[in-house]
């Protein structure tokens, strides 16, 4: 039963999908894969840890275990939903402990090739309204290599921590790191803009489905206007007529001028009802722009 209910755990853990509790929407995409990487950066972590520990380079495995405090103390702020001091941790800190560890040892170690991960990632795990703290991540990593390159590597002097260490394994580690980083980068770069392609295409087709709608509701819209009007119409215009013919029969000077404030209300709702049937019709025409003469009008 043990074994059963563990199994289910381990698969899990292996699926990158469910390293993350974040609700799952493109919006909260950039924070999802921040967790993700962290979880990455963890794994990398322990494993830069078990290399150091079986050279005996106990300085560098410190190192190792504070970056792995980081990593973790970057995903827990994550899942709690502190993304941005979770995002500044992960290119502020774990920058510039990767920048400390790449000054105490060689640049054969290839520790200076985890920035380029890290600037990958900066560009995915911010959003669009954190544009300047994504630009001045990307900023400090860069000022960081370069500050790496011009010093030859050694920032703090000549100081080694692998010093009769063999730096091949290491070295070896920091790529494979780096090149599956970069890849995991540039597939969900991809994924963020299949999903974004997704997201306008379905726009549009709901976007089409509403303007044939809109369509069929103004020639309904129309056809009512011009039944209604007719039908008002109608009657108005056989009172007109009814009038006209008692002021025909009638010398009665009273009896006229009712029958001309009944035609005046009579025609006022006419042209009522004439205002209507323009303001709709206006409504859903185009404006047409011509050139006229100020001085003529």
């Amino acid at each position: 039963i043990k074994i059963n209910s563990c199994f289910p755990v381990m698969t899990n853990f292996f699926n990158i999908k469910y390293w993350s509790k974040i609700e799952i929407n493109l919006a909260n995409k950039p924070d999802i894969l921040l967790s993700q990487f962290s979880i990455i950066g963890l794994i990398v972590a322990v494993i830069q840890i078990v290399n150091d520990i079986f050279h005996a380079n106990f300085i560098g495995a410190s190192i190792d275990i504070f970056i792995t405090v980081l990593f973790l103390t970057t995903y827990l702020l994550n899942e709690k939903k502190l993304h941005t001091v979770a995002k500044v941790i992960f290119s502020g800190f774990v920058t510039t402990i990767i920048f400390v560890f790449a000054g105490l040892t060689t640049r054969e170690t290839g520790v200076y090739l985890l920035f380029f991960p890290i600037v990958g990632v900066s560009f995915l795990i911010f959003k669009n309204e954190q544009k300047l703290i994504r630009n001045i991540s990307i900023a400090y990593s860069l000022l960081l290599l370069f500050l790496l390159e011009l010093t030859h590597y050694h920032p703090f002097g000549m100081i080694n921590i692998k010093e009769g260490i063999t730096d091949n394994t290491s070295y070896y580690v920091n790529l494979a790191v780096s090149m599956l980083a970069l890849i995991f980068a540039i597939y969900n770069l991809n994924e963020i803009n299949r999903l974004i392609e997704q997201r306008r295409q379905m726009i549009a087709n709901e976007v089409k489905v509403k303007n044939k709608d809109l369509e069929k509701i103004n020639a309904e819209l129309d056809h009512f206007v011009y039944c209604t009007s007719h039908d008002l119409k109608a009657p108005l215009s056989s009172i007109l007529g009814l009038i006209n013919l008692a002021k025909l029969e009638t010398k009665d000077a009273t009896s006229l001028e009712y029958f001309s404030l009944i035609d005046g209300r009579i025609n006022k709702l006419n042209s009522f009802i004439k205002d209507i049937i323009d303001l709709s019709r206006n409504s859903r025409l185009e404006l047409v722009k011509e050139k006229i003469s100020v001085k003529n009008l």
